[in-house]
């Protein structure tokens, strides 16, 4: 048995996950052999299939994480991140995977993640090549970007990283959720699907 599915909805998640899963130590957890799949109908395809898609692969692996965007999955209109969570690993449980699946529902998205006070965010956005002048914040703030409540994070996560990106000549490309997942310290991240789905790889594969 290889030690764990992961089935996300796109392929920036994908990196991102690869990203952090080549330094396990940096989250607590030992080396582990894994694999990653994308759904082709992405976030709602996560949302609505994940059940019948992942009965082929219980046989073959130890534990299982589902991963998607809240915005965009179709129930957010109707169901809470917490809700949507509950609901979907007990229908994949009921699949034969008892206990060892996890779901973990990103609000409101992925880019949430990339937000962070570190100072390798602005690197990996290519930022201080471009506008050197102007700390990423700061920038953001004079575009009238609002921010949540004492965080650093925009309350439009995915808006901001395009722009940011525009301003700073950086292509999007997935590989900057790798980089930044390689990179960024994740010690003072506060947000609650990925302490969710940290607690849970340590909890699985502590390196203890």
């Amino acid at each position: 048995m290889k030690d764990l599915f992961v089935l996300v909805a796109d392929k920036d998640m994908e990196a991102a996950l690869k990203g952090l899963l080549s330094q396990p130590s940096k989250i607590g957890i030992k080396a582990i052999e894994y694999e990653i799949r994308v759904h082709p109908r992405h976030d709602p395809g996560c949302y609505n299939d994940s059940p019948e898609f992942l009965i082929g692969f219980v046989k073959d692996y130890r534990y299982a994480l589902v991963i998607f965007d809240y915005h965009g999955c179709g129930a957010e209109t109707k169901y809470t991140p917490e809700q949507i969570q509950e609901d979907l690993e007990a229908k994949i449980s009921d699949k034969e995977w008892d206990q060892r699946i996890r779901v973990v529902v990103i609000d409101p998205e992925l880019e949430v993640w990339v937000w962070s006070d570190s100072p390798n965010v602005e690197d990996c956005l290519g930022w201080n090549k471009g506008t050197p002048h102007l700390k990423l914040r700061d920038w953001l703030k004079s575009e009238k970007y609002s921010f949540l409540p004492d965080s650093v994070k925009p309350r439009d996560p995915k808006k901001a990283l395009r722009s940011a990106l525009r301003q700073a000549n950086t292509p999007l490309s997935s590989t900057i959720f790798e980089q930044l997942a390689k990179t960024v310290s994740f010690r003072r991240c506060q947000d609650i699907a990925f302490i969710r789905l940290c607690k849970t790889l340590q909890t699985w594969f502590g390196a203890s």
